[in-house]
Formats: C-alpha cells, structure tokens, sequence
C-alpha cells in the first residue's frame, strides 16, 4: 500500500501556515463541498487546530461546533489511586476562533436556540452567507465538550431545521 498527500503543495497560510498539516488544507476541500452544491447552512464540527482553516470559508449563517476540552491523556502504567487526576486539556482550536472574531454562543440551551434559530431563519435571504476565505471569523461558535454534549446540540439543530422548513 501506498500512501500519498491528500494534495500536493497546497500553499495554505491560515496561522502562519499552522493551521493545516503537509499534506491537506481542510479549508480547500471545504471550498470544493460547498462550491459544487447548494447548502444553504453549514454546521461544521472541529476538535483541533487543523479545523481552523475550514472556519475561515463558512459565512455568518454557518455554525461552527468547537470543542472546549480534550480529556487527560492516560497514564502508562496507570497511576496509583492515591495520584491526583490530570486536568482536561483546552483544544486550541476554540482559542483560535475566540481571538479572530468568532461570536461564541452562550453554553446554556437558550444561547444555542437563539443562534441556531437566526441561523436557520435567514436561509432564504440572497446573498446573506457568502462564503470565501476569510481573515476573521464570521460564523456563530457554539462550543460543545464531549461527544454527548455535541450529540444534543446537533438535535437541537435538527429540530430547528425541520421546525423552519415544515
């Protein structure tokens, strides 16, 4: 088996060039999704720094789902029990996203509806989300903190969804 790079010399400069690894820029595959179709709203999940460059191409519409924490990473061998717990780790990506404009979304469910529900109700409005690389960020950042909490957020939205669309 041989393994190559997703693309070859992508160029991109999102943080400096630190936002994607060698071989992939999120942020072009992205442009590619959303050029070849009519999504009206995008809601992009990210756990990482190599999310940030994606972030960069959604509109004012679009929601971007950022996770707030990485659990401990274990410990080999696993610590006696007496040893204190290691702490959640931050995710750099919501970091990233709070200091180049992101709008955070309150962490209560009343925050969340309210984005979502703006986000949603705009769809029909010509021109209103358009999309490109952008220096800051213009999308909704609704942070979630581990995979149940995203699971209910992403419901949320659903409903919000068809509610709109019935």
């Amino acid at each position: 088996m041989q393994l190559s790079p997703y693309h070859v010399a992508h160029g991109c400069t999102t943080l400096g060039g630190a936002a994607c690894p060698a071989n992939m820029c999120k942020g072009k595959i992205l442009d590619g999704l959303l050029s070849s179709s009519q999504y009206a709203m995008a809601a992009y999940v990210g756990d990482g720094r190599g999310d940030y460059c994606s972030c960069t191409r959604l509109g004012p519409r679009d929601l971007i789902f950022a996770r707030t924490t990485y659990p401990p990473k274990p410990v080999h061998p696993p610590a006696p029990e007496s040893d204190a717990p290691k702490a959640p780790r931050p995710c750099p990506l919501l970091a990233a996203l709070k200091s180049n404009g992101g709008q955070i979304v309150d962490g209560d469910k009343e925050g969340f509806l309210k984005a979502a529900a703006g986000a949603v109700g705009r769809q029909d409005e010509p021109g209103w989300n358009a999309r490109g690389c952008r220096d800051r960020i213009e999308s909704a950042v609704v942070p979630w903190a581990g995979p149940d909490d995203l699971a209910s957020l992403l419901l949320i939205l659903a409903s919000c969804w068809s509610s709109q669309s019935s």
